[in-house]
C-alpha cells in the first residue's frame, strides 16, 4: 500500500499552465477526443444534473507524448465550464515515487472538492486496486487511461489493448 505524504503547500502555478509541447497532428486529435469522452463520462458519474460548481482532476503521465492530452482537457474543461486540475510527474520533484506522487495530488484535490479523477495509472496493482477503492469509497470516481488498473474497482479504462496491438 502506498504511503500517504505529509502536508505540502503547492503553488496554483504547478496545478494549472499551459502546455507548450506540440506533437503531431494526429497524436493530438485522438489526445483530445478521447480526453472530451472521459471528461463527458466524468460528468456522467458525478451524478448531478448541473455541471455548476463540478470540479475534475488529471494526473497525466511523464513524457511529452501527453502534452495535447493535458491541451484536449483543458479546452474540454473551458467548453464544459467544469474547473479542472492537472498535473504532470516533473513538474514538482519532491516524491520519492509514482505512488506518493498521486496519493499527493488526489488528496489536494479531494480538499478543494474534486467529483472525479482521470489518472494514468502507476504499475504497482496493489496501489491501484488501494488507490482507487479508497477513493470511490469517498464518492470520487476513478478513470484510468493509457494503462489499466483492470484488478481495480476502477469506472472505466480509455486506452488501447498493448497485448492486441502487438499481434
Amino acid at each position: 500500500k502506498g504511503s500517504k505524504p505529509a502536508s505540502k503547500s503547492i503553488p496554483s502555478s504547478h496545478l494549472r499552465h499551459r502546455i507548450k509541447m506540440r506533437s503531431n497532428l494526429l497524436s493530438k486529435s485522438f489526445s483530445t477526443g478521447g480526453m472530451r469522452f472521459l471528461i463527458s463520462l466524468l460528468l456522467l458519474l458525478a451524478k448531478t444534473g448541473t455541471v455548476q460548481g463540478l470540479k475534475f482532476g488529471l494526473i497525466n503521465g511523464g513524457s511529452s507524448f501527453f502534452g495535447p492530452v493535458v491541451e484536449g482537457w483543458l479546452q474540454r474543461c473551458e467548453e464544459l465550464g467544469v474547473e479542472c486540475f492537472y498535473t504532470l510527474p516533473g513538474e514538482d520533484d519532491n516524491f520519492e515515487n509514482c505512488t506518493e506522487y498521486r496519493y499527493h495530488y488526489a488528496y489536494k484535490w479531494l480538499a478543494e472538492g474534486v467529483n472525479g479523477i482521470a489518472m494514468k495509472p502507476c504499475w504497482t496493482d496493489e496501489f491501484m486496486y488501494d488507490f482507487v477503492t479508497e477513493f470511490q469509497a469517498q464518492g470520487v470516481p476513478i478513470v484510468t487511461f493509457d494503462s489499466d488498473a483492470a484488478n481495480s474497482t476502477r469506472q472505466a479504462y480509455i486506452g488501447t489493448n498493448q497485448e492486441f496491438m502487438g499481434r
